[in-house]
């Protein structure tokens, strides 16, 4: 599926390369916070594709957190907590904030489009969604674009929300990709999130990226 606000490969609306070039030190590199792709999409992908193309000599893994797992690790007392609650997903990181972010610079090597008004609505999900091959439930919440709980200030969401990252992060929970060239992985991007390590300063990685299906996440309630 093509991807709003970022640009793809030339002749490949589908694939966007995932560029940092050796020359680029001390930036920002595209998803480098815990994230489930495009969750803020009314219909978020399905599935995300790496390919490893160039690599640094050492450096630029990628973590995976396994969502069911995550869910599954936490208390009876939390899980009826969270069971019915929806969450807040945004794309304000392409919004019409982002134009004014005073952090690091973005990599040349990925184009993205910022300051859409589109981009800043929230649209709620479940913060517990069901997994339709296996039926299981999944925490679906990442630092990069979940704002808030739904019916709460962020303030108020803060605290539990910073739990569940500082829960789903647990080593136990995750898996570190070790970048070999010609590596191709695939992951249910329905009960999985993300990050891209950035300690590689001073070398070149390119990876090339795509995303196949999209599906309104449900949750307990439907």
């Amino acid at each position: 599926m093509p991807l709003p606000y970022v640009k793809p490969l030339d002749g490949h609306p589908e694939v966007i390369a995932v560029l940092k070039e050796a020359d680029e030190v001390e930036v920002s590199t595209f998803g480098s916070w815990w994230h489930a792709d495009f969750s803020y999409l009314e219909e978020p992908p399905v599935y995300s594709i790496l390919h490893a193309k160039e690599l640094p000599p050492k450096g630029g893994d990628t973590l995976f957190a396994d969502m069911c797992a995550a869910y599954d690790a936490l208390s009876e007392g939390m899980k009826r907590l969270l069971d019915p609650m929806k969450v807040m997903h945004s794309g304000f990181v392409y919004g019409t904030g982002a134009v004014y972010d005073g952090g690091r610079s973005q990599t040349r090597g990925i184009v993205i489009s910022k300051g859409h008004p589109e981009a800043d609505v929230e649209r709620a999900h479940p913060l517990v969604r069901i997994h339709p091959p296996t039926g299981r439930k999944a925490l679906f919440a990442s630092p990069t674009y979940t704002t808030r709980l739904e019916g709460m200030t962020e303030y108020e969401s803060k605290p539990i929300l910073d739990f569940l990252y500082r829960h789903f992060a647990r080593p136990e929970l995750t898996l570190r990709q070790r970048w070999q060239p010609g590596d191709l992985l695939m992951w249910d991007n329905r009960a999985v999130v993300h990050l891209a390590v950035n300690d590689y300063d001073g070398y070149r990685r390119l990876l090339h990226r795509t995303t196949a299906g999209h599906e309104r996440p449900y949750g307990v309630g439907g």
